[in-house]
């Protein structure tokens, strides 16, 4: 797996099949990851536009999700070149 993204919780790699794996760092609550899975879930059954969470998963010892790999500018990007984000009110 190529490893895609980095924050302060978790790495994302790319599985190469369409999805993607968000590792969370070691001792991360399994708890907390747990309850991403599930508002992830809860926002797709409300049919907002978020990346469908496939299953938990478990790779060395850390807890992850898989999720849907989807394409286009991140959030964070926008927000540092000083640009709006559709549909998002966001004060900086």
């Amino acid at each position: 797996m190529k490893l895609i993204g980095r924050g302060a919780t978790a790495e994302v790699f790319d599985c190469g099949d369409g999805t993607v794996c968000k590792l969370f760092i070691p001792g991360c609550p399994v708890d907390a990851v747990k309850r991403e899975y599930d508002n992830a879930c809860l926002m797709e059954e409300m049919r907002l536009p978020v990346p469908k969470a496939h299953k938990l998963a478990t790779l060395d010892s850390r807890v992850g999700i898989i999720y849907e790999k989807i394409c286009g500018e991140s959030v964070l990007d926008k927000l540092a070149a000083g640009e709006s984000v559709d549909g998002l009110n966001i004060f900086v």
